[in-house]
C-alpha cells in the first residue's frame, strides 16, 4: 500500500507539471494545494474531470500517464466520480499526437468546431481574451478566453446528454444546464469590451455554439428554464426559453411538471370540497328549521 501511494505520489507530481500550461491558474493552485495536503485521489479526480469536461488535449504519453494513474486506485474511491467510471473517462479524454503552439485558449479551441473564425486574428490579439475577466462575489475570477471554452464544451457535452440515462454518473441535470446559460449571459454582457478584428471573431465563434445549442432543443413555453434558473422577469436572453425534449433535463422538468399537476388537482379538490360545505350545512339549516315549523 505505502509503495502505491508513493507511486500515485511521484505521478501526479509530474502530471501537475505537464498539464499546468493547458489549466486554469486557479485549478491549478486548487489541486496544489490538495496534492501538499496528501489529498491525492481528489488531485486525480480534479485533472481528469477538468480534463474531460473542458475537453482539454493530451498527448499519447500523457494519456498513457493518466491512465496508470487512475489504475492504482482501487475502487470506488470517495468523490471519485470521475476515477470510479475510469473506462468511461479515459474514452472521453482527447489525444493528439501534436500539440498547437500559443495561449491555452489556442491549444484547446484548435481542435474545437469553429475555430476558423479567429483564422484571420493573431495569437498576440487572441491574448486579449485572457485580459478581460469576470469576478462573481465568492467565486474565483474567470478570464473570457475561458468563458468561451466553457460555453463551447458545455453545448457540445449537453448535445450528447440525452442519450444518458437520468441516473447516469455524467448525466447533467438542470442545475448544470442553467449554470452553463448564466455563464453564456456573462459572455453576453462582456462583449462590448472587445475590440475589432476580435469581436468579428468572437460573434462568429459564439454562432457556431449557438446555432448547436438550438439544434437540440426547443421552445420552453412555459419557461421552466429560466424559473429553474430563478429568471422571473420578462426580457431574457432566449437561450433561457428552450429546453432539450429528451434526455435528463427533459425527465426532470415531465417529472416536475407531472408532482406540479397532481399538487393542482389535490388543491382544487380540497377547495371544491371547502366550497360545499357551507351550502350543505345550509341546506341542513333549513332542513332542520323547515322541521320544526312543522312539529
Amino acid at each position: 500500500m505505502f509503495q502505491k501511494e508513493i507511486e500515485l505520489h511521484d505521478r501526479l507530481a509530474g502530471l501537475l507539471n505537464k498539464l499546468a500550461d493547458r489549466r486554469t491558474v486557479d485549478d491549478d493552485a486548487a489541486d496544489r494545494e490538495y496534492f501538499s495536503g496528501g489529498e491525492l485521489s481528489l488531485v486525480a479526480e480534479g485533472h481528469v474531470a477538468g480534463l474531460v469536461i473542458e475537453r482539454i488535449p493530451i498527448t499519447p504519453d500523457e494519456y498513457k500517464e493518466i491512465r496508470d494513474v487512475l489504475f492504482i486506485f482501487s475502487l470506488p474511491v470517495r468523490h471519485g466520480r470521475f476515477i470510479n467510471n475510469r473506462d468511461e473517462a479515459l474514452a472521453g479524454l482527447i489525444v493528439r499526437d501534436t500539440l498547437p503552439e500559443g495561449s491555452p485558449f489556442v491549444i484547446i479551441a484548435s481542435g474545437l468546431p469553429g475555430f476558423d473564425a479567429f483564422a484571420a486574428v493573431s495569437h498576440a490579439a487572441l491574448r486579449e481574451l485572457e485580459s478581460i475577466e469576470y469576478e462573481v462575489t465568492s467565486s474565483p475570477k474567470i478570464s473570457f478566453d475561458r468563458l468561451l471554452l466553457s460555453w463551447a464544451t458545455d453545448v457540445l457535452d449537453m448535445e450528447a446528454n440525452p442519450t444518458r440515462a437520468p441516473d447516469a454518473w455524467n448525466a447533467r441535470k438542470v442545475s448544470d444546464l442553467t449554470y452553463s446559460l448564466s455563464r453564456r449571459d456573462t459572455i453576453e454582457r462582456l462583449l462590448p469590451a472587445l475590440s475589432e478584428p476580435l469581436r468579428s471573431a468572437v460573434d462568429t465563434w459564439l454562432a457556431e455554439y449557438d446555432h448547436i445549442y438550438t439544434s437540440f432543443t426547443v421552445d420552453n413555453t412555459d419557461r421552466w428554464i429560466a424559473w429553474k434558473g430563478r429568471r422571473v422577469r420578462d426580457g431574457l436572453n432566449w437561450w433561457w426559453y428552450r429546453i432539450p425534449p429528451s434526455g435528463p433535463v427533459a425527465e426532470e422538468y415531465r417529472s416536475y411538471m407531472a408532482g406540479f399537476e397532481e399538487w393542482r388537482r389535490k388543491r382544487d379538490a380540497e377547495t371544491s370540497a371547502q366550497e360545499e360545505e357551507p351550502a350543505n350545512l345550509s341546506s341542513t339549516t333549513a332542513a332542520e328549521s323547515s322541521a320544526k315549523e312543522n312539529d
